[in-house]
């Protein structure tokens, strides 16, 4: 692009970018130097001597660290020569150096500084870079074991020193030996505390810690100073053993190499979980030695693994006893000694999926192409459920394109890409795809596995990517910028928690060289490049940009690459320099506060939104790079050790300083971070009408972290209220028209006291009388009578009360005294009474009295009984006569009210004047008890003369009964009662069926019974009822002739049995309306209309495979039609198991060159003769190329067992694999012998490749193998050409034996010379560390470490958000736990070290949190 000056406008919009360009990854949180546009080369050079003397140390280890992302690695090494000299020829950078002894005799230095990190900065060419060693101190001591104290050689002797980091505390080794033949051993450390361990590399010995310790923790202190220290001698015991044999599952054949490891349980965070502790390698026919301490084990058993390439996946690992996972394993417990046997693993083989990867254009081979097979998987995490795609197994496409990829069976997806064989970084050419050709893993085809075979034909072929091309300069002078990170991004949709969001994802990045040049790979399309100088706060010196000249990508320019393998060029970048906000952050106490987190701030349409953030170091200092403008500045508390807050001193963002940037860097905007409390929410009076008596309590609110304690004092006015001190305040008098404040202090052990007020309340009004108790009245309510008030209780005592007396039915007062005479106007009425209170302050109130009971009047008197008259019977009616009645000696027509009685019954039978005679008075008299009532008098009450006693009913029919229903067999027939004289309490049924006098049955219904079919029915209903004659009967008219019924299926039939081909599978009948006597059966497969079947079983034909089956059955019984149902379809009908009778075998002789032929041995059901498919192994490993029944054993076979895998295929059944036993081992033709000794060219060091000279022999060899000794031993401890030099053997020399192969020849070995005393290593772990998890803010990140490590070495993990360590954060889990984390990246760096090699440190990959 076009290099020009920039305004104003664009300078502010460049504060965006940097935020958006840490979002997508373009920026990394870290330390990193400002880019030097076309800088120079030189050395660097000095020597190395000991302290005190001078004595120049010669094969000291000098050690260049570089710093990538605020991190300083060790990146080159040389060793001092004769005079201590070293010079180090390096690229133009910033180096830091120092110095170690192998073997710890000295301390390690560091040029300018204590460790790699604070050295001095060294930039070449430089000279008399001098590096001066002090010498460590020794301890020495003797390791015996056995009643005789035997020495222990090779026994691994460490120092361990304790360490505290963030609050974490363990034991590290500081310093490491191996013993003697003799057991000796010296050790080097620096002068301190120390506890000592002791192990062997197989822990056929059990560790031990001075003296006679189980762990380090138990072990006893080393108290070392610079004279050093002797006799730190232990004995060691024995170990347990744990033997067994791994072999494959199928054919048995023993699996050399075969990787076994113990794993015991251990606590992490409070959970448990299991840790591999030791290893052992299966030897040549399968057999394993694992020495274990005494304790419970689960043991794993894996493929073999080579020295120099990847482990082998053509097994199932598994755990002992046949188990998947370590948490469903079964449990080995270990004794103190002796052995432990059996402990075998029969390991079943992986599925392999093959195919080729070609270029899409022209359909040349990728060799090294990445091919992986990925899995759905679903995880719970806090109650939610995560689904993702995880990549499961790899494999790398050989130089013809082609792959195997082991997989167990299950459902994949196979993506392919092309691959890194250099390593990182590695040039994307090839677009990534899954298969079968798309773009992601959601779109691609499922890979079906079902069976342990192979899966040929899943072949990709790659489209290249495009290329983007351009320059990035400086925009002031044009200096071409190196190291600056380009990356092109594509906007994407995806949902989280409900909600859809659109964000920016990378697709493609490069970095500028030393020209600022770069070139970056992306597939065709139209995407947004962005520009970004990769550096870390003060080292920071360009902005960021988008093309063309853009803030954020929205506003950038599209670049579009048109297709496969072009080029869009020209894309340049001019980046303009931005200025730097910096200070120092220090607590109260004028301490430098490290890992605080500093956040810039901009208005963005206005609000203030982040724009930059950064931490300070250990000096408490910080530095972010902005462009001009106004921002605001934040200070966040990682782990809570002081209160966030803004400059300047303030608690919220809004009330924050302004910091203004005008074309200078902007220094010294400092801050003193403490805890203190402040009001987050105000305190407040709740009470939104506060009144003159009534208690308000205060509400304290929030605050910025949990108050210990609050004190209050209530105002009015402003004015302090005596003596209100309390939450709660009873509102005086006095505060009367004024408004109510409250002050809340709070306080909380070490932190600032903090103090709020509240908003004024409401003004105070008038408090108000409220009654809380009634008044009442006391006195009798009758005529002439006095009663008297109560006032009852008040919310405050009352100065004084008015009273007013009121009858029920008037409005107007009849009193308003305390007192009253109850005048005879409210005779039959009620009395209340309204009590008015009245207090000064307070508004006047009243309360009323409940109502008395009625007032009451005089009596009347009865002159003539009452008499009863009607039909004395169950069901009859009597009526009572009223009588004649006086009031006060005169005639008067009162109002009357009835009871009546049966004799001997105290309770009513009726009320009403006249009765229907009830059952229950049958046999008795009756009687009826009249009372009368007139207003203002009592009730009187007379009983009439008793009945005759009541007769029994009877009843009459009126229509006769009926039949309705389903008149044929198995049909419900039911009796309606017909109409009585009287109504019935209940019915009798009796069912008859035409020319028969026996009853059919007895209720109300009727099931049709198979004896009625085509004769008519009738019913004889019978009322009964308590009271009544139980004569009168009545029969039903005849139905008609009764019909065949309907036999109806009531639960549909089923199918049990395994729906399987070649299994059988039987028809349940159902069951029916009526009980069948006989079924037929027809069966069926979907989509066919012709049965399979006609028999209660069926064996399921090949033809029904992957189709659900049905039956139909027809049920037969008299006088019922024939029923019919089918029963419900089953699942798909799965592919049969074809069953190997005969295993498969090998017929030949087993020698190189010789041909060998499979039998395919016998099955169930027979394949055809073109059913079979071979493939043969050596030692368990597919023979490439060897797929057919006979094989011309190769050469490369000598010495393996050879075996063969038959899978057979039948329509309808699974395809099925077998592997025969295994030949013995193959035999090699005559004698070769040594012209001249073989010999061993590389460096005899811990980790290096030795390679095997092969020598001359007396006939040329077609190939050699290879045995490789320690000196002294008869056990070999390798078997390649080349072998890689390991811990145990530290200072004895190695030999080889070289064996030759011909076809047709016997080999005879010969040896080589002796190598120099091995001398210590550097330790060597196969993989990387990766992250799993979700990568998003409250989730949890995971460190999986690689598969394959040095057993006994420890680990160590620091996690990492850009160069700085996550304080505490050193487990293998993270929790995403902060919004901080969000649009930063996260890493992982994991150490391991081990006594006798040097520390690896590795690194995983940055994800970006979302």
């Amino acid at each position: 692009m076009e290099a020009h000056a920039r305004g104003p406008v664009v300078r502010l919009l460049t504060a965006v970018l940097t935020t958006a360009l840490a979002l997508v990854g373009l920026v990394a949180l870290t330390t990193a130097t400002a880019p030097v546009a076309n800088a120079a080369a030189g050395s660097i050079s000095g020597t190395v001597t000991a302290a005190g003397t001078g004595t120049p140390l010669a094969g000291m280890t000098v050690v260049a660290f570089c710093n990538e992302d605020g991190d300083w690695y060790w990146c080159d090494d040389t060793i001092s020569g004769p005079g201590g000299a070293y010079s180090f020829d390096l690229p133009a950078d910033t180096y830091h150096v120092g110095a170690y002894s192998d073997d710890n005799r000295y301390a390690a230095t560091f040029f300018g500084g204590t460790d790699e990190v604070n050295a001095a900065d060294l930039v070449p060419p430089v000279g008399d870079v001098d590096l001066v060693m002090a010498p460590n101190a020794a301890v020495k001591g003797r390791v015996g074991t056995g009643l005789l104290n035997a020495a222990v050689p090779d026994a691994e002797v460490c120092l361990y020193q304790q360490v505290t980091y963030d609050g974490d505390t363990w034991w590290d080794c500081a310093g490491w030996a191996t013993t003697g033949s003799n057991g000796t051993y010296t050790v080097y450390a620096a002068p301190g505390t120390y506890r000592v361990g002791f192990s062997v590399p197989d822990n056929h010995l059990r560790e031990v810690y001075y003296a006679n310790a189980s762990t380090v923790e138990t072990g006893t202190n080393v108290v070392l100073t610079s004279a050093g220290r002797t006799g730190i001698n232990v004995k060691m015991v024995p170990n347990a053993k744990v033997t067994g044999k791994v072999t494959a599952e199928v054919g048995g054949a023993a699996i050399p190499g075969a990787q076994v490891t113990a794993y015991q349980q251990v606590q992490y965070d409070g959970t448990a979980e299991w840790e591999p502790t030791r290893g052992a390698v299966a030897d040549a026919s399968g057999t394993y030695e694992l020495y274990l301490a005494p304790g419970t084990y689960r043991v794993q058993f894996d493929n073999a693994c080579t020295d120099d390439g990847p482990c082998s996946a053509v097994y199932k690992p598994e755990f002992w006893n046949n188990k998947d996972t370590v948490e469903t394993a079964t449990d080995v417990t270990v004794p103190n000694s002796g052995t432990v046997t059996g402990i075998s693993g029969a390991l079943s083989k992986n599925a392999r999926i093959t195919g080729t990867v070609t270029a899409e254009d022209g359909g040349a081979a990728i060799a090294h192409a990445e091919v992986a097979a990925w899995k759905k998987v679903t995880e719970f995490y806090e109650g939610e459920t995560y689904t993702y795609w995880e990549p499961v197994a790899w494999a790398d496409a050989d130089d013809a394109g082609a792959y195997t990829l082991y997989v167990p069976t299950g459902s994949y997806r196979v993506s392919f890409d092309d691959g890194c064989p250099g390593g990182e970084p590695c040039t994307d050419l090839y677009q990534r795809e899954y298969w079968n050709n798309v773009a992601t893993v959601e779109a691609a085809a499922n890979v079906a596995v079902t069976a342990p075979a192979s899966y040929p034909g899943f072949n990709a072929t790659l489209a290249k990517n495009g290329k983007i091309t351009g320059t990035v300069t400086a925009e002031d002078g044009g200096a071409p910028l190196a190291d600056i990170q380009v990356v092109a991004l594509d906007e994407e949709t995806y949902e989280y928690d409900g909600e859809t969001y659109t964000d920016w994802s990378p697709v493609g990045f490069a970095t500028t060289d030393a020209n600022g040049d770069y070139t970056l790979y992306a597939p065709p399309g139209t995407h947004r490049v962005g520009f970004s100088e990769d550096c870390w706060g003060a080292g920071c010196r360009y902005l960021s940009e988008f093309y063309d000249d853009a803030a954020t990508p929205e506003q950038g320019v599209g670049v579009t690459i048109a297709g496969p393998a072009t080029v869009t060029p020209d894309i340049d970048a001019a980046l303009a320099e931005g200025s730097k906000i910096s200070g120092t952050l220090t607590d109260n106490a004028h301490v430098p506060v490290e890992d605080a987190f500093v956040t810039v701030y901009a208005q963005d349409g206005g609000e203030w939104t982040e724009v930059a953030w950064t931490w300070s170091d250990r000096h408490g200092n910080y530095a972010a790079l902005v462009p001009d403008g106004s921002y605001r500045i934040g200070f966040t508390s990682w782990d809570g050790s002081f209160t966030d807050e803004f400059y300047d001193d303030s608690h919220t963002l809004a009330d924050a300083d302004t910091v203004v940037v005008a074309g200078a860097d902007e220094p010294h905007v400092d801050a003193t971070l403490g805890l203190s409390l402040f009001s987050d929410t105000a305190p407040s009076i709740p009470d939104a009408d506060p009144k003159v008596g009534e208690t308000v309590t205060a509400d304290p609110g929030t605050w910025s972290a949990t108050p210990d304690a609050f004190a209050y004092r209530w105002f009015q006015d402003g004015t302090l209220i005596a003596n209100a001190t309390g939450k709660d305040l009873v509102v005086p008098a006095g505060a009367l028209g004024k408004t109510l404040t409250v002050e809340v202090t709070a306080t909380k052990a070490g932190y600032a006291t903090g103090v709020a007020t509240s908003s004024p309340s409401a003004v105070v009004t008038q408090g108000v009388l409220t009654s809380t108790a009634k008044p009442s009245i006391s006195g009798a309510a009758t005529v002439g009578s006095t009663v008297t008030a109560l006032e009852g209780t008040w919310s405050a005592t009352p100065d004084a009360y008015t009273y007013e007396w009121f009858q029920s039915g008037t409005p107007s007062a009849i009193g308003t005294g305390k007192e009253l005479v109850v005048p005879v106007g409210a005779l039959n009425k009620t009395l209340t009474v309204k009590v008015t209170a009245t207090k000064a302050g307070h508004a006047s109130a009243n309360a009323t009295s409940d109502p008395t009971a009625a007032v009451a009047a005089g009596g009347l008197d009865n002159t003539a009984k009452p008499a009863i008259t009607g039909d004395v019977k169950v069901g009859g009616t009597v009526t009572a006569s009223d009588g004649s009645w006086t009031a006060t000696g005169a005639p008067t027509t009162p109002t009357l009210t009835y009871r009546w009685f049966q004799a001997g019954k105290a309770d009513p039978i009726g009320t009403a004047k006249t009765l229907e005679v009830p059952a229950g008075a049958l046999g008795k008299a009756l009687t009826v008890e009249v009372t009368a009532a007139k207003p203002g008098y009592g009730d009187s009450t007379v009983v009439s003369d008793p009945t005759a006693p009541v007769a029994a009913g009877t009843f009459t029919n009126i229509t006769k009964p009926a039949i309705t229903g389903d008149v044929k067999v198995g049909g419900t027939v039911t009796a309606s009662d017909g109409t009585w004289s009287a109504m019935p309490g209940s019915y009798r049924y009796e069912w008859f069926q035409a020319g028969s006098p026996d009853s059919l049955g007895t209720g109300k219904h009727l099931v049709v019974p198979a004896s009625a079919l085509d004769k008519t029915l009738t019913v004889k209903v019978t009322p009964q009822k308590l009271g009544y004659n139980q004569q009168g009967t009545a029969t039903s008219d005849p139905t008609a002739a009764v019909a065949l019924g309907d036999l109806a299926s009531n639960d549909a039939p089923t199918i049990t049995g395994t729906v399987k081909v070649g299994k059988q599978v039987s028809a349940g009948n159902g069951t029916w309306s009526a009980t069948p006597d006989s079924y037929t059966y027809r069966w069926f497969q979907a989509g066919t209309a012709t049965p399979i079947g006609t028999g209660k079983d069926l064996s399921v034909p090949a033809g029904a495979a992957g189709r659900a089956l049905t039956v139909e059955v027809t049920a037969k019984a008299p006088a019922y039609h024939d029923g019919v149902a089918t029963s419900a379809p089953s699942g798909a009908v799965a592919l049969g198991d074809l069953v190997n009778n005969t295993a498969p075998s090998v017929s030949g002789t087993a020698q190189v060159g010789k041909t060998l032929t499979a039998n395919p041995g016998t099955w169930t059901p027979a394949p055809a003769a073109d059913g079979f498919a071979y493939q043969w192994f050596q030692d368990g490993t597919p023979i490439p190329d060897a797929t057919g029944k006979q094989l011309v054993v190769p050469a490369s076979a000598e010495g393996r067992t050879l075996t063969v895998e038959v899978t057979a295929t039948v329509d309808g059944y699974a395809p099925s694999s077998v592997e025969s036993v295994g030949t013995g081992a193959v035999v090699p033709p005559t004698a070769v012998t040594a012209t001249s000794k073989p010999g061993i060219i590389g460096t005899a060091q811990v980790g290096q490749t030795l390679t095997a000279q092969d020598g001359t022999w007396s006939t040329t060899p077609d190939s050699f193998t290879y045995r490789w000794f320690q000196v002294g031993s008869k056990t070999p401890i390798g078997t390649g050409r080349t072998f890689v030099v390991p811990p145990g053997v530290v200072g004895w020399s190695l030999v080889v034996e070289v064996t030759p192969v011909k076809a047709g020849f016997t080999g005879v070995p010969a040896l080589s010379a002796l190598t120099a005393p091995v001398v210590l290593g550097k330790l060597q772990v196969s993989g990387k560390p990766t992250l799993s998890g979700t990568a998003k803010v409250g989730k949890k990140l995971k460190v999986v470490l690689p598969t394959t490590a040095p057993a006994g070495a420890t680990v160590k993990i620091q996690w990492l958000l850009g160069k700085q360590p996550i304080p505490g954060a050193t487990k293998k889990a993270l929790k995403l736990n902060t919004k901080l984390y969000r649009g930063t990246k996260v890493r992982a760096v994991v150490v391991w070290t081990l006594p006798g090699y040097a520390p690896v440190t590795l690194k995983t990959a940055k994800v970006k949190i979302g």
